[in-house]
């Protein structure tokens, strides 16, 4: 399906199946689709878990709304293992043949943390304002 199509499918479903009480939406972008189904349905009960950090997902997580979890990479160390995959190949040594990072669980308690650990910045002033 197209990610730009999750907030109609999200729609669907929710019309269709009103004893649902959750998604789990592949990452961030089409998240954004399902949270507007949510929202448009009055339904403040179901719960989304996704893929990445994105600011409108994570603000909606520190807002209380339908996101209680972020499975997030670590974006900084991706970057700098592809980097060192590239090193190897300049230097003629071999790669490993399969390479991952770790990813993280990220929740309305440690969205700060989990933000400034996966992205090496600080989150956006939105929701810094909201832990201040």
């Amino acid at each position: 399906a197209n990610p730009a199509d999750s907030e109609t499918i999200a729609s669907a479903l929710i019309t269709q199946h009103p004893e649902i009480t959750g998604f789990y939406v592949p990452w961030d972008t089409p998240a954004e689709g399902v949270v507007a189904a949510c929202r448009a349905a009055k339904r403040p009960d179901i719960k989304i878990v996704t893929l990445d950090l994105g600011a409108n997902n994570a603000l909606d997580m520190a807002q209380d709304g339908n996101v209680v979890g972020i499975a997030a990479d670590l974006a900084y160390m991706l970057g700098y293992t592809k980097a060192m995959m590239g090193v190897y190949g300049v230097l003629g040594k071999p790669a490993p043949p399969f390479v991952i990072v770790p990813a993280i669980k990220v929740t309305k308690e440690n969205l700060v943390e989990g933000w400034r650990e996966s992205l090496h910045q600080d989150p956006p002033p939105e929701i810094m304002d909201l832990y201040n």
